[in-house]
């Protein structure tokens, strides 16, 4: 009896001590079947469409050669994940495959074992950076162990799956497979794109003349200097990396013109008021200094979405200047963007805004409007008003004509 149950111990322990060896080395296919599509835009950019992105599962065999014991490589079909529209940047969105491996696993011919796959991400060809994207050309090693049913069941099974990196480059032969991976497939795309043309500006820079316009000169023109910064860079190595840069080569080197605000984009007078200023405006390094009158603006076409900018409005005897910073066709108000309550009579005004893009309407914008200042006749505070001023001076004058033709009368009166 002793012996026996020495024996059954021994087995149970030589049946145990496999099962737990094998257990360490698998992993969840709950984890290693899934693909991730990471997106990194820049602050502020927002998908304007659905995007759809393909994976691809191209049959590898095991460790790159033929399958297992020759026996047919499974099909897997290719996957899709959508970036829905308005996704901003840090979005993620995952697809898993495991329900796939086991239909494949009992496909015809299959047998258990190991199977592998090169997993990639579809990337548009002619040009790799379609629509904006740029793709991330990483590919793993996809593997799946398929194991026989076991009574009473009658499907293959996957127990674990396992994910590799690649580390030989496309096309090289035979693959050469690196370390075991934790978190799944992770494929981050990052979305930059240039945003804005001649006839939908990425920015617009516009002046007009507010309070006691009637007063004012409208040819009065005022100074600005835009600065532009393009977004950071994005991304980390071995994954794709992009520093987006300003237009122009060097970066940052290019033209805006200064034309009417209507909807036509009447051109924009060389001279004003008997001054001359340049209507094609030039950027150095993403700096420019320009003026507007009332009635104008600044059309800057293209720039990289999310480039942010600091625009100053120089101080103006007897203006005061104010701002509303549109994003996104979104009013944005206070701090950051401009001072509340804005500058006094005389003052400068800075803001700051973002191009930013979400739906294809590029309307970012920068909207001045000064006030000019009023004036104080005789101790009383009015408007700068030329038909205030002129009714004022008609009543002091009929005033002074009553009071000499009663001065008149008095003098002329017989002395009782």
């Amino acid at each position: 009896m002793a012996l026996a149950l020495s024996l059954a111990l021994v087995a149970s322990i030589a049946v145990a001590v496999p099962a737990l060896a094998a257990a360490a080395t698998t992993a969840d296919p709950a984890i290693s079947s899934v693909i991730t599509k990471n997106m990194l835009m820049p602050a502020g950019v927002n998908t304007p469409a659905d995007m759809t992105f393909t994976f691809t599962f191209t049959p590898a065999g095991f460790n790159g050669g033929a399958s297992n014991s020759g026996a047919a490589h499974p099909t897997l079909s290719s996957v899709n994940i959508v970036v829905p529209a308005g996704s901003a940047t840090g979005f993620s969105a995952t697809s898993n495959v495991h329900a796939a491996l086991v239909t494949a696993a009992n496909q015809t011919g299959v047998n258990a074992g190991p199977h592998d796959w090169v997993v990639s991400e579809t990337v548009p060809n002619p040009n790799p950076s379609a629509a904006g994207v740029t793709y991330d050309t990483t590919r793993y090693i996809l593997r799946a162990h398929f194991a026989n049913p076991v009574a009473p069941a009658t499907a293959m099974t996957v127990p674990f799956v396992e994910v590799f990196n690649i580390t030989s480059a496309p096309g090289d032969t035979p693959i050469v497979i690196g370390t075991k991976r934790g978190d799944g497939m992770q494929f981050t795309n990052i979305y930059t794109p240039d945003i804005g043309t001649s006839t939908t500006p990425a920015l617009i820079v516009s002046k007009v003349i507010g309070a006691n316009r009637p007063s004012a000169n409208l040819d009065t023109l005022f100074p600005f200097t835009l600065t532009l910064t393009a977004p950071s860079a994005l991304g980390t190595a071995p994954g794709p990396v992009v520093t987006p840069v300003l237009p122009g080569t060097p970066a940052g080197t290019f033209t805006a013109t200064i034309t009417m605000d209507d909807a036509t984009g009447t051109a924009a007078p060389i001279m004003v008021g008997g001054v001359s200023r340049p209507t094609t405006v030039n950027f150095t390094g993403g700096v420019a200094s320009f003026q507007l009158r009332d009635g104008e603006r600044l059309n800057v076409a293209t720039l990289p979405a999310g480039t942010t900018y600091t625009l100053l409005e120089g101080a103006t005897a007897q203006f005061a200047p104010t701002a509303i910073v549109t994003q996104n066709g979104l009013v944005t108000t206070g701090s950051p963007y401009a001072p509340s309550p804005p500058p006094g009579y005389g003052q400068s005004l800075q803001v700051t805004g973002a191009v930013h893009f979400t739906d294809g309407t590029h309307n970012n914008s920068a909207a001045f409007t000064n006030n000019l200042q009023s004036i104080d006749i005789t101790g009383l505070f009015v408007a700068n008003n030329a038909i205030v001023i002129a009714v004022a001076l008609a009543a002091v004058t009929f005033v002074l004509l009553l009071a000499a033709r009663a001065r008149k009368r008095i003098e002329e009166a017989p002395l009782a």
